[in-house]
This record gives C-alpha cells, sequence and structure tokens, in this order.
C-alpha cells in the first residue's frame, strides 16, 4: 500500500553523507539487526500513524502489520489523492501533518498531506522533473553538482509574474516555478557563480546582489575565484527604515573577485533612490587585473556603510574612490595595492569618517581624504608612494599613529584651505635622496605634531618631532 511504500523509502534512504538510517541508529547506539531495526521502525511509525488517523477519521483503519487496509472508500480516496505521488524525488512529509504524523526515532514522515518534499542532486535535476506541482517543496545537494555550494531550498508554484533570474526563480519543465526559499542569508552559487577562476560570473553574482538587496538579504561569497566582464552593482538602502545589507566572503585571500574584461569600477556601491544607507562588505580581494579602472567606488551620497577587511589590487586608477557626499562611514582594515591612487575620499560633505588600520602598498599617491569630525587611526603606506602619502586638504580631524616607510615620497603630508589637524604620534621616513622633497607642506591649513618621529634616512637617524604648530 502508499504510506507502507513511503514508509520504506523513506528508512532506506542514505543522506548526502552516505549512511543509512540504520547505519546512524548504530552510531547512536543501537544493537540490532538491519531487519530487525526496520521492523521496529515501521510498527512504532505505523502506531503513531494509525492514532493520528483515528483520531481524525473514526477509528476506521484496523490493521498496521506493514501496511495500511482501510474499510472505508473515503479513507482509500485521501490516501491515494494526498500521498500517492513518488517520483524521481525523495519523498517527506511535513511534521506538521493535519491527518498523519507518522515518526521513528531517526526519520520524521510527517507532511501536511498536499505538500511533497523531493531531493535532488542539482537544479538541472528538478527542472526536468515533471511531477512536480503547485504547492511541492524541494531540495537539491548543490547547483551543478553535489556539494558545490549551491544547494536550496525551493517552493514550487504557479506564478507566471516570476521571472527566470537562474537563482530566485527558475523555470521548470512543466510549465510551474521554482522559487527559493530564503530566510535572512543567500549565498552566490545558489545563483549559478562558479568561483572557478574560468567562466564569467558577472551575471549570477548581479542577479544575487540585486535579490539580497531587494529582501535585505545578507549575501555570501564562498571561496574561489569569481571572474567578472562587467561592474558589480551593489544596492544599498535607500533610508533608515531598511536593514542593512551585508556582503561578505568567508575569508578575504580565498575570496577574489577578478576582472577578466575592461570596465570602470568593479564594485559600484549605490542605490535606487537619490542616496545610499546601510552597505556593509568584508573579506573580499578585488583584483583589478589591470583592467578595472577602479576597485569600489560611489555614486551618490553614502552613509552609514561599513568596508571590513577588503583588499584592492592593481586598478589602473583608483582603489577606493568616492567623490560624492561621504559622512558616517568606517574603513577598516582595507588595503590598497598597486593603484596610483589608494584612498580617495576628498568630498562633497565628508563627516565622521574613520578610517583604522588601513594600509596602501605601491601607490603613487596613497591617502586623499578630506572632512570633518574624521579620524585615521594605525594608517600606513608603503613601498614606491613616489609623489604624496598623506594629502588632508580640507581635514579636520586627528591622524593617531599613523605612518609611511615611502621614503622616496616627494610629499609626506600636504593640507591646504580649511585644513585643522591634529596628527599624533607619526612615524614618517624622509626622502634622503631628493633635496627638494617636502616632507611636510601645511599650505594654508593649521596642523598640530604631537609627538612622533622623522626619520632622515632608512637608516634610522631620528629626528623627535615635539609639539609644534605649522
Amino acid at each position: 500500500m502508499i504510506m507502507a511504500q513511503i514508509l520504506e523509502s523513506d528508512l532506506h534512504y542514505r543522506g548526502p553523507r552516505g549512511y543509512s538510517n540504520y547505519e546512524l541508529a548504530v552510531q547512536n547506539g543501537y544493537i540490532g539487526t538491519e531487519e530487525q531495526w526496520l521492523e521496529e521502525q515501521k510498527q512504532g511509525a505505523f502506531q503513531n500513524y494509525k492514532a493520528d488517523f483515528d483520531r481524525e477519521y473514526g477509528n476506521r483503519v484496523n490493521t498496521f502489520d506493514g501496511h495500511v487496509e482501510d474499510k472505508t472508500d473515503e479513507a482509500l480516496d485521501i490516501l491515494d489523492n494526498e500521498i500517492a505521488k513518488v517520483t524521481n524525488g525523495q519523498i517527506e512529509l511535513d511534521p506538521n501533518a493535519e491527518i498523519i504524523q507518522a515518526r521513528s526515532g531517526f526519520t520524521t514522515l510527517g507532511k501536511t498531506l498536499k505538500q511533497k518534499i523531493y531531493h535532488f542532486a542539482n537544479v538541472a535535476e528538478m527542472k526536468a522533473c515533471t511531477n512536480l506541482v503547485d504547492g511541492d517543496v524541494v531540495q537539491t545537494l548543490g547547483y551543478y553538482e553535489e556539494d558545490d555550494g549551491g544547494s536550496a531550498t525551493y517552493k514550487i508554484v504557479d506564478d507566471n509574474t516570476l521571472v527566470d533570474d537562474k537563482g530566485s526563480v527558475h523555470d521548470l519543465t512543466n510549465g510551474l516555478k521554482a522559487k527559493l526559499m530564503a530566510k535572512s542569508t543567500i549565498n552566490v552559487k545558489q545563483f549559478g557563480a562558479k568561483g572557478d577562476g574560468t567562466n564569467d560570473d558577472t551575471t549570477f553574482i548581479n542577479n544575487a546582489l540585486n535579490f539580497a538587496s531587494e529582501y535585505s538579504l545578507d549575501l555570501i561569497f564562498s571561496g574561489g575565484n569569481y571572474l567578472i566582464s562587467d561592474t558589480l552593482n551593489v544596492l544599498g538602502a535607500q533610508n533608515l527604515n531598511r536593514p542593512s545589507i551585508c556582503i561578505k566572503g568567508v575569508e578575504r585571500e580565498s575570496c577574489k573577485i577578478t576582472a577578466n574584461n575592461t570596465m570602470g569600477e568593479m564594485l559600484l556601491v549605490s542605490s535606487k533612490g537619490n542616496y545610499t544607507i546601510s552597505v556593509n562588505l568584508s573579506n573580499l580581494h578585488l583584483y583589478g587585473n589591470n583592467m578595472a579602472e577602479k576597485g569600489i567606488a560611489f555614486d551618490k551620497s553614502t552613509s552609514e556603510c561599513s568596508f571590513t577587511d577588503i583588499k584592492i589590487q592593481e586598478c589602473t586608477t583608483h582603489g577606493f574612490y568616492s567623490i560624492n557626499n561621504f559622512y558616517l562611514n568606517r574603513l577598516n582594515k582595507v588595503v590598497v595595492y598597486q593603484c596610483p591612487n589608494g584612498i580617495y575620499i576628498p568630498g562633497g560633505i565628508n563627516t565622521s569618517i574613520n578610517l583604522q588600520d588601513c594600509y596602501c602598498y605601491g601607490c603613487t599617491n596613497a591617502y586623499r581624504v578630506g572632512g570633518i569630525y574624521c579620524n585615521l587611526i594605525n594608517c600606513c603606506a608603503d613601498g614606491s608612494a613616489t609623489n604624496t602619502v598623506f594629502n588632508i586638504t580640507g581635514f579636520r580631524g586627528s591622524l593617531i599613529g599613523c605612518g609611511s616607510e615611502a621614503y622616496r615620497a616627494e610629499k609626506m603630508f600636504i593640507a591646504g584651505n580649511r585644513t585643522y589637524a591634529t596628527i599624533v604620534g607619526a612615524y614618517t621616513w624622509g626622502n634622503d635622496t631628493n633635496e627638494d622633497a617636502i616632507h611636510i607642506d601645511a599650505g594654508n591649513g593649521v596642523l598640530v605634531f604631537i609627538g612622533g618621529y622623522i626619520l632622515g634616512d632608512r637608516n634610522e637617524q631620528d629626528t623627535i618631532m615635539p609639539r609644534k604648530t605649522f
């Protein structure tokens, strides 16, 4: 009978790791043969089923010796019509059953009878199945293949308004749609991104970014090298009433995004409104490959965003770039390698910007930061910063514990109009080969130095800086 077939199928089902339910039972202390265990599970499950079915249908089921027999046409119709579809996928039953809750110690067979749960190895198998109906639930073990990071759960729906984006919605062979069931987090690999360093992942990642933005979800990059041929568009919130969007890799050096075509920006932070709020990026390596002009850029006023543990490398003009209003934002451990301009935030209206533990290497101009109520803490530069290290024209705030070993820089500090900065504990090397190099160019601004060192050359011939105003 149908119920017995479903139970037998479930008891013999092997999970993704290859263990049967009996093997799991043995690992948890069961002593006995597989045949004994199967019989015990059947009896226990059917006894539970009997109690629930009797309460619903008035004690009309009278035998439970491995199958269900019922003396009424009504009950047979319910069993045949409601739980009879056993197809490619493995059926499970929902624990919130209205009619049946058949359970065992290691497997749950409950289900609202009109809803089935199917298991497929990948999305292609799900799409090819013609037996799925509206209301079914599908679990895939991967996107292209099992354990590739793209496993997901879908609800089968009959809704022609949904558009197939290869991630949140899939068109099925039978004309229905598979709709992604996402709670708080999605993964780019659920949208088809491979991260194999060979295939172009641009469209898949942008589809995931759009979906994450629309529903305020966290977007995860699994380890890999994701090739992109065009800009990735990160859409933040438009108002304070929406949650932030968080985009994060599992670990910076293992989550690489590589430009493989000429483009303006690798990541463009924007929104659908007039300004952008609440974007959080972390644990990503953006490799411009000397094909992208900028690593991260902004096209609107931006506030209340954070950028943590980000590496930007080999862009042709700028690493981190904003010329619009930029306020209440935080950069922590943002490192820029071999970009002509490292971190470039001259303003607009820049207010309450905080840069901490940032680093620029091999950048002709390392830092260009302006704004009021701003702080640079433990920020440094190294390598071939041959022009300016800290250009803080228009900056009103503090530099604390900042420094540079860019000993070929033409200028270490540049100030100018509307610059009022306190520089505490700076540790810098002077240019010992160019007598025209200017270590500190205060211009019309005011710089207050408290402590710190200027090293005259790489042999560390120290000059102690007392409190001094320029």
